[in-house]
């Protein structure tokens, strides 16, 4: 499944400034360290106004969960597969003409003996 959406950067910033236990620095093996943040993306019961199926959100343990903050900081939906619009030519001279596009005719009279 492929999905596209936005995340409020913003949103995310007030979460984690209200509940900066979230962040965990991570370190990787070559010693860069990161901060990070464990979210969850979902499917949604409905869509809502922009078609948007799929929610974003911050993990917080159950025992950390606070009731003033919203844990939600984007939405997406699916995205649907569409073959790219080169394809759908090709494959539109393809089945017109039954020859590959760019593919020559040949024609005997183009020889020159």
């Amino acid at each position: 499944m492929n999905s596209y959406g936005q995340i409020n950067i913003d949103k995310l910033g007030e979460i984690l400034k209200a509940q900066p236990d979230l962040i965990k620095v991570v370190e990787f093996k070559d010693g860069t360290k990161a901060r990070m943040v464990n979210f969850s993306v979902f499917s949604t019961k409905e869509p809502d106004k922009f078609g948007n199926t799929i929610a974003v959100k911050v993990n917080c343990p159950k025992d950390k969960v606070r009731q003033d903050v919203n844990y939600y900081f984007g939405k997406m939906k699916e995205a649907e597969d569409k073959p790219s619009s080169k394809h759908s030519a090709q494959q539109e001279h393809q089945e017109k003409t039954g020859q590959q596009p760019g593919a020559q005719q040949f024609d005997p009279e183009d020889l020159p003996f």
